[in-house]
């Protein structure tokens, strides 16, 4: 983080002035802090560096820095493949600038050359990631016992990408939640970076609206980004209608970086002339003012009030809070504008050298502080990186079993159990195994036999069973909440009217652990035990 931030500073110095360096960096924290794993440079996960690598390689374009630049593309292409792709386009797109083109402005002034030799020397190092998943296209898909990431998961050569229900709505791994816009195949993969997202075209809108062409006074370089995140996501889309598979791997990995950066960058280098530009335009349009906090208040209100609250619900946070203090806060700027329909427009640059401007500015500081130390809690413990009090009980206690411990149980309630216990797991809703053993897995967790169970933790040398009670309740059973599809469709005709379950039915006692909705249990209790 520290040295992604040190980049946008002084990207944003170079370009501008230090204050802009300021607000980009500034900006970029507090949005990269309550993103999710999939733009955030913090986790540590190998998509995390995707963000900085793109920075950093858009400054050193930027300053004509094309070894540097080189270096880092190389780099990026051993940490995280889509990196790579999406920094050589951004590149082959500031090389290839009109109309001033040529054979000595693409070599040597746009460091065409250093281009070529890091898209050769990093497609190599590239070349055994690419065959491997292009051999996935000619073997069948997850061999006995072996465990498949969920997003490397991919259909057979004979199964269409579109028919296979794995990837439909409900399927192990959905192309999109919000059809066109969040899923893998999405322009976001995660519901959090589509709000951030939203967010950023709103403030770029109001941006466009009052500075007109002046807000698109932008460096070169920064309009490659979105250029080469769009064409990176088309481009992927294409591979995956032509071959059914993702051999330039998730559309959504182009747009969810390159876009966050591009509009993080836009309204940072717009939003200090933005501020009192919009003053003078509504002094000009007192009564468009007015309208528009009325009509904005109105909606805000209507949102908040009457849209359904399980609509609103993202990673287990409820959006509609937001509304609450956005309302508040145009309620009282609608009172101070009708009370007061002239005012003075005041000089930023000598504003916060004023007493009333020092004030004014603290207290926005600490309005701005205030909701989004509000907000961040609430988005980062949605995260599969900070388990519920519950969940982080149980790791801690799974963590205390013998090493070689063979887990299985409740797919959902075993993701984090490699990562966290860093014990093994016969399958989870994170990493798959061969269809048979899923199907006769589910059979065995959903039996009202206790025989069955036991022959299930015999056959595959189980140890102990995770139980999350909930997949056995009413709720879940008549909402079909048991995995993903084809299986949920397969099991739920044979469960949906039974009333007992072996799994549902282990007494207190007999519980190695308990947290909540959670328990363990050994496999040596169903032995015997009928």
């Amino acid at each position: 983080m520290p040295i992604t931030v040190w980049y946008l500073f002084k990207f944003g110095e170079s370009v501008r002035d230090r204050g802009t360096g300021l607000v980009l960096a500034l900006s970029f924290i507090f949005l990269n802090l309550i993103s999710s794993t999939s733009i955030s440079v913090i986790t540590g996960l190998q998509r995390s560096f995707a963000t900085s690598f793109i920075i950093i390689l858009v400054y050193y374009l930027h300053r004509q820095k094309y070894l540097s630049a080189a270096l880092v593309a190389l780099l990026s292409s051993l940490i995280y493949a889509p990196a790579f792709a999406l920094g050589a386009t951004i590149w082959g797109l500031f090389a290839l600038r009109l109309p001033q083109l040529s054979l000595k402005a693409f070599f040597v002034q746009r460091g065409g050359g250093l281009l070529l030799a890091a898209v050769v020397l990093g497609g190599l190092f590239l070349t055994p990631a690419f065959f491997s998943r292009f051999d996935q296209r000619s073997t069948s898909q997850g061999s006995a016992g072996q465990e498949q990431p969920a997003e490397d998961k991919e259909p057979s050569a004979k199964e269409s990408l579109f028919d296979s229900p794995d990837w439909q709505e409900n399927g192990i791994h959905p192309l999109f939640y919000l059809f066109p816009l969040i899923g893998r195949g999405g322009i976001v993969h995660d519901d959090i970076d589509g709000l951030h997202l939203a967010i950023l075209l709103a403030l770029s809108g109001l941006i466009v609206i009052v500075r007109g062409r002046r807000s698109l006074d932008l460096p070169y370089v920064v309009w490659c980004i979105l250029g080469a995140s769009l064409s990176m996501y088309v481009l992927a889309w294409l591979v995956v209608l032509l071959t059914h598979s993702f051999l330039l791997y998730l559309p959504s990995r182009y747009t969810q970086v390159g876009l966050f950066v591009f509009f993080v960058m836009f309204v940072s280098f717009n939003i200090r002339p933005f501020l009192p530009e919009t003053l003078l335009l509504f002094k000009r349009h007192h009564r468009r003012l007015i309208w528009l906090i009325v009509g904005i208040e109105i909606l805000v209100l209507g949102l908040l009030f009457l849209y359904p609250s399980e609509r609103t619900m993202m990673s287990g946070f409820n959006v509609k809070w937001l509304l609450g203090p956005a309302g508040l806060l145009f309620g009282v700027l609608g009172i101070m504008v009708v009370r007061k329909p002239t005012f003075s427009v005041p000089d930023l640059s000598t504003f916060h050298q004023t007493r009333g401007g020092r004030y004014l500015i603290a207290v926005a500081a600490v309005i701005f502080l205030m909701g989004w130390l509000v907000y961040a809690p609430a988005i980062s413990q949605a995260s599969f990186l900070n388990p519920d009090p519950a969940e982080r009980e149980l790791m801690q206690f799974l963590e205390t079993l013998p090493k070689d411990t063979l887990i299985a149980g409740t797919p959902c309630a075993l993701g984090s159990v490699p990562l966290f216990a860093k014990r093994q797991v016969l399958f989870s809703c994170e990493k798959f195994t061969d269809d048979a053993i899923m199907r006769e897995a589910l059979d065995a967790y959903y039996s009202p036999d206790k025989q069955v169970v036991n022959d299930f933790c015999l056959k595959y040398d189980v140890d102990n069973l995770v139980v999350d009670s909930r997949f056995y309740s009413k709720y879940f059973l008549d909402n079909g909440l048991i995995f993903f599809e084809p299986y949920n469709q397969e099991l739920l005709p044979r469960v949906t009217n039974q009333t007992t379950f072996a799994l549902a039915q282990v007494p207190d006692e007999a519980k190695l652990f308990q947290s909540e909705d959670l328990f363990v249990i050994s496999c040596d209790f169903f032995e015997g035990n009928e």
